[in-house]
């Protein structure tokens, strides 16, 4: 075998016998059931797909045109499909802009709730000593 036959093997994704380019095969499938709870999974049967009984949305991520594109949809549909350079920018919004900066990877809504409690509370407190002296 030689080198470049070696690396290509080396680097490449099986995918039942024939040698996929690395990083075309990423798949995520992420159920979002009626209560809120949220699963994900790298694999799922065909029967789980096609199943009118399953309840819950399921949303379907996907390395599409030989791993450069990004696929986002349902099983049945893709709504659209991302260049690599667009899906790469998606990411680093959501990780970036969203998550660190627009909720301090969650605190900020937690503090700001916790803020607002007081608040209310202390509403609460000033409305009952206004009401007594009446």
């Amino acid at each position: 075998m030689k080198i470049p036959d070696f690396v290509c093997w080396l680097l490449s994704e099986d995918l039942g016998g024939s040698e996929q380019e690395p990083g075309s095969q990423q798949k995520l499938f992420v159920r979002e059931s009626i209560g809120g709870k949220v699963e994900a999974f790298e694999e799922v049967a065909y029967e789980e797909l096609t199943d009118p009984n399953r309840r819950g949305l399921l949303h379907c991520f996907s390395a599409c045109n030989s791993g450069y594109d990004i696929g986002i949809g349902t099983p049945n549909k893709w709504h659209v499909i991302l260049h690599g350079a667009v899906a790469r920018r998606l990411a680093w919004f959501i990780l970036w802009n969203w998550w660190a900066k627009g909720t301090w990877f969650g605190l900020k809504r937690f503090i700001y709730h916790r803020a607002n409690s007081a608040i209310v509370r202390r509403f609460k407190q000033e409305g009952q000593h206004h009401g007594a002296s009446k």
